[in-house]
């Protein structure tokens, strides 16, 4: 592998950069596998274009995954990655006399760039520079990849059927819920018949708070309507409604209750819903979709199956900045819980382009399952009057529902949360010390000592998401779990890219400690490679540090693994000048060609943030 740049390159960038490009074979179709089509790592951002090779292609959607840190000057959008000769493409700029390129996210410390893209032509090279005069920065990891062709998508359309009382004033039910406006409906009746129009199913969330405020009555002829045009219903409260009824003033949601009180709240929904429907829910969506840790723990001891709250950058790594993190994929959330993310908030108000624009940001980056989740009101084609209440018909909207409708038909189906529920296993973890305070809430959050609270002085280990000070790490080993870099470089990759491992048979050195420290989740059996016997093995972990014996044990998983079987490798990973005159691009080139032996093999950079070291862990398919 060579480093082409336009400048004459610093010794630094000799000793640190590491450039790798690998071009995905037809071959290469396992779900999860990375399809890495160009690196870099440990680079600091020059001048002038630090090139790399790499095979990008018309037709194929590409994934920038970048990780950068920077000083305090560095200002944001302070790099950019060069692509020539793309002749454009979608989500790239274009200007002399860079050509096509895209911004990378810089600033302060950590930050992350996460974006899909096109070209119009092909690209045989990609370049990485400076931008502007907005400081220094250094490139920790980055990869370009392809992402698969993109299959039909499960919609899941939701609505939240809500009567409150800060959005009309007076016979909030006829009007926020039915839409009766100077006699005619503009509410449910209207959208259902709209849904119908385009074969489509919905899944309608009851506040049941605001809908039972006048009695039991209204609420069931809600439930009757829609069950009889064949949607289906789920949880959803807005305590503030009942606070009102039960004479008591709440300042916060459910990103502020205790678990006594979100539990005491989850209980009367679950109490109120299966009594107007007489059916138990499984799915419950809070107001304003907030949420903290002690919703999911009291949703877990009350036995919900799922949630669906996530939307934004409400879930993400402290400290980090730039692109939010990537949660839109379905996950378990390690208090419990499945969670569905909102994909998309539907303001029909907005132009259509900007539901396509992120229909296929979403949709393009879920390597586990093509869903899109969008999330509507009963009131959705009404617009706010002068005085903020929901009361003005407006057609504009109606189209724009069609729009997205018809949008919806063409490129999938519709699916209701419970049959999905039910087809899915759902393996992928979040830890909840991912949710993240808001700017409002961080004073809050540091009364409390919540473990999400920002502190600069602690390192935060991923393998047991504890924050310890830095002189407690011993050759970069947690104090409070042992993970050491290679653990934390794996659990990187994982985060990235999802598990590998889902429904395998994998077979590890310490097999039994990896799985305590959470990092073969989704594995069908785990087995330990000094067992006697490890029949129907198709999945092989080595963790390393480039000696010899991972090539031995690179060609007993050979021996282990059927074709399509998986093996990753954390090593000969250290990126840095090599030992005499080995230098690191050639070490990682060197473990590549042994692989290939057996393996269509590919690897990505890994950062460990608690030794600030990035390395490679090397994926391949057995062949």
């Amino acid at each position: 592998m060579v480093v082409q740049t336009d400048s004459v390159p610093t010794a630094e960038h000799a000793a640190r950069a590491t450039v790798s490009a690998w071009t995905p074979p037809e071959s290469l179709t396992a779900r999860h596998i990375p399809r890495v089509s160009g690196s870099f790592e440990n680079v600091v951002t020059p001048a002038r274009e630090l090139w790399g090779p790499c095979h990008l292609v018309p037709g194929v959607r590409y994934r920038v995954r970048a990780l950068i840190s920077g000083t305090a000057e560095t200002g944001d959008n302070a790099a950019i990655l060069r692509l020539p000769g793309a002749e454009g493409g979608e989500n790239l700029r274009t200007e002399s006399p860079a050509g096509p390129y895209m911004y990378l996210r810089t600033g302060p410390g950590l930050h992350r760039t996460d974006r899909t893209f096109t070209v119009n032509a092909p690209v045989t090279r990609f370049g990485l520079r400076k931008w502007g005069n907005r400081g220094d920065s250094v490139v920790r990891a980055l990869t370009v990849e392809a992402l698969d062709p993109r299959p039909p998508t499960d919609f899941f359309l939701t609505f939240d059927v809500e009567a409150l009382t800060i959005r009309a004033d007076r016979d909030h039910i006829d009007r926020l819920v039915w839409g009766r406006v100077d006699g005619r409906e503009y509410g449910l009746r209207r959208l259902c018949d709209i849904l119908d129009q385009y074969g489509l199913r919905g899944v309608f969330f009851l506040d049941v708070a605001s809908i039972t405020r006048d009695g039991d009555g209204p609420a069931r002829e809600i439930v009757d309507f829609l069950r009889s045009r064949g949607h289906e219903l789920q949880m959803h409260l807005h305590p503030e409604e009942l606070a009102r009824q039960w004479g008591f003033h709440v300042e916060e949601g459910f990103d502020g209750f205790s678990y006594e009180t979100t539990k005491r709240l989850l209980d009367f929904t679950m109490t109120t819903f299966e009594r107007i429907t007489g059916e138990r829910g499984r799915v419950f969506r809070s107001a304003g979709t907030r949420f903290n840790v002690e919703l999911l723990l009291a949703a877990q001891a009350l036995g919900i199956e799922a949630l669906s709250n996530v939307r934004g950058p409400v879930v993400g790594v402290a400290g980090l900045g730039g692109d939010p993190q990537d949660v839109h994929e379905l996950f378990r959330w390690d208090a419990g819980p499945i969670e569905i993310p909102i994909d998309y908030s539907a303001e029909l108000y907005r132009p259509f382009a900007r539901y396509e624009a992120a229909y296929d940001r979403a949709v393009s980056r879920k390597s586990y399952a093509p869903t899109f989740d969008i999330l509507f009101h009963s009131w959705s084609l009404a617009a706010e009057n002068e005085q903020g209440l929901r009361q003005i018909y407006r057609p504009d909207y109606e189209e724009a529902f069609h729009q997205i409708c018809a949008h919806v038909r063409d490129n999938g189906r519709t699916r209701t949360l419970n049959e999905y529920l039910d087809e899915i296993s759902v393996e992928r973890v979040v830890r909840t010390s991912m949710i993240l305070a808001t700017a409002a809430k961080e004073d809050a959050a540091a009364r409390r000592g919540d473990s999400f609270t920002k502190n600069a002085d602690l390192v935060h280990c991923t393998v047991c998401d504890q924050r310890v000070g830095p002189a407690r790490i011993v050759d970069g080993r947690c104090p409070v779990c042992g993970a050491g870099p290679a653990q934390r470089q794996l659990r990187y990759v994982l985060d990235q890219y999802d598990t590998v491992f889902h429904g395998r048979r994998v077979a590890a050195a310490g097999a039994a400690q990896l799985s305590a420290w959470g990092l073969l989740a989704g594995a069908a059996s785990v087995h330990d490679v000094t067992e006697a016997d490890l029949i129907g093995i198709d999945g092989v972990v080595v963790m390393g540090d480039g000696s010899v014996a991972l090539a031995e044990a690179a060609e007993q998983a050979a021996r282990l693994l059927p074709p399509g079987g998986i093996f990753v490798a954390t090593a000969p990973a250290a990126v840095g000048p090599g030992d005499g005159d080995t230098t690191a691009q050639e070490r990682v080139a060197a473990y590549e060609k042994l692989l290939s032996q057996w393996f269509t093999v590919t690897s990505v950079p890994a950062h460990d943030r608690v030794t600030d070291v990035v390395s490679r862990v090397y994926v391949g398919l057995r062949r």
